[in-house]
């Protein structure tokens, strides 16, 4: 097994350019939302051109969120292996239907000692080709996806179509 290691990084909650405060959702809320919405089926795969983000598990523990995060990608190269023996390459094929894939663990400490300033420390599992940008974008869509007054269809290409919640 290869060594892993991981980021440490903060997470900041706040509103559009800090201007309402005290409406930010605690790190606990934050992650209570996670949860739920993601127990509902809620909380969906967003496409990034090729690639595609997922937040396969989200739970909560004694004050720590953990989302397991699942990237797809058809560009990613398959892998190679190679006999120890001979010293023959072979290259694993795909199956119809599957695309490569990555996976990473982020955990973020949402206990109440980080409220003052809404900086919460995290530890993201560094992993091929999942970056901790696309994280972080994946994570800002979603929870703009989940509380915003607007319903957002994600179409296969990754263009979005915005219809207003509100009907007429």
């Amino acid at each position: 097994m290869s060594v892993r290691y991981g980021f440490k990084l903060e997470a900041y909650l706040y509103s559009f350019r800090n201007y309402f405060p005290q409406k930010v959702q605690t790190g606990r809320e934050f992650a209570k939302l996670l949860v739920s919405e993601h127990a509902k089926g809620n909380l969906k795969s967003i496409p990034y051109g090729t690639q595609e983000v997922s937040a396969a598990e989200v739970t909560v523990s004694n004050d720590e969120l953990s989302i397991l995060f699942h990237l797809y990608d058809p560009l990613i190269p398959d892998p190679d292996y190679v006999d120890k023996n001979n010293g023959q390459i072979r290259t694993a094929q795909r199956r119809k239907g599957e695309e490569p894939a990555r996976s990473a663990h982020m955990i973020m400490d949402v206990s109440p000692k980080h409220e003052a300033d809404r900086a919460y420390p995290v530890g993201l599992e560094n992993a091929e080709y999942l970056s901790r940008t696309l994280v972080s974008r994946y994570l800002n869509d979603s929870l703009d996806k989940l509380t915003s007054s607007q319903e957002l269809w994600v179409s296969k290409t990754g263009k979005e179509d915005q219809k207003s919640s509100r009907r007429n």
